[in-house]
């Protein structure tokens, strides 16, 4: 159950989450954890229930040295990751789906357990989700989030993804949203207020809201229909043909070949 995602941005790694912990308890709580080890930094969470999250952080916190690297670090999880899964035995909807974060003065890198299992392997794109919610999380991971963008958006499509997903998963994911930010240097940041949260789900609601406006209601039959998916289709190719920016008036000057299309809402005659 529950949702995780993590993201492979130009400039850092970036975790979101729900907080609702799976099992038949409701039980809500933190799912991503930080640690530093002299020049590497680990973030460690994911999807499970509460005990399989707490005990496997328990565990790798207690088998890494102060002179850990990335590869000491792997085989501290898995050995953690094999040892939670042998005290607990959990069914196959409670097991630890892991997301890991490293980074060292190396680079950065973002692992998992493929199936919940002890082995980690790096994951091969640019996202990932984890949990009851991972298949709707990959549509908007996908559609949203390519290769090469930063933390800064990531942040956006990451806050826009957990909530989506909470909305229509049937009460299997909860609570509040969750983002860690692990920057390809500096400190972590942990974004969990709701007043930092609300405005990143917020930034792509209008684009959402827009979507719904093509489909059919009393008011339309099939042509009025077909027409409303036509233009906003010509909005969206026209858009994609101009340079849009979202400035206040003195931040910037905007010639008269840069265009702002805006989608109005059809009326009853349209």
């Amino acid at each position: 159950m529950t949702i995780a995602a993590g993201f492979v941005c130009s400039d850092g790694l970036l975790f979101a989450s729900d907080t609702l912990y799976s099992g038949e308890q409701r039980r809500y709580g933190k799912k991503f954890w930080t640690s530093e080890w002299g020049a590497t930094t680990v973030v460690f969470g994911g999807a499970g229930t509460q005990a399989g999250l707490l005990r496997t952080r328990d565990e790798i916190e207690r088998r890494i040295e102060p002179t850990a690297d990335r590869y000491v670090v792997i085989q501290a999880v898995e050995e953690a990751l094999a040892l939670v899964e042998e005290k607990l035995k959990p069914s196959d909807y409670e097991r630890t789906e892991a997301l890991i974060g490293i980074r060292t003065s190396g680079g950065y890198w973002l692992y998992e357990n493929q199936g919940g299992r002890s082995m980690l392997s790096v994951v091969d794109k640019v996202s990932q989700c984890v949990g009851y919610g991972h298949s709707l999380g990959w549509y908007f991971a996908d559609s949203l989030f390519k290769s090469g963008m930063t933390i800064e958006w990531a942040k956006k499509v990451a806050a826009h993804l957990v909530k989506q997903v909470k909305t229509y998963s049937s009460g299997y994911c909860g609570g509040r949203t969750h983002l860690v930010a692990l920057p390809a240097s500096g400190s972590v940041r942990f974004i969990v207020k709701k007043a930092e949260i609300i405005p990143l789900e917020e930034y792509l609601a209008e684009v959402h809201e827009a979507m719904q406006l093509v489909l059919p209601d009393k008011r339309s039959n099939d042509d009025t229909a077909l027409n409303r998916v036509e233009r906003f289709n010509e909005t969206v190719r026209t858009l994609r043909k101009q340079f849009f920016l979202r400035v206040q008036p003195t931040e910037i000057k905007i010639s008269s070949s840069v265009i702002a299309t805006k989608i109005t809402k059809p009326t009853d005659s349209e």
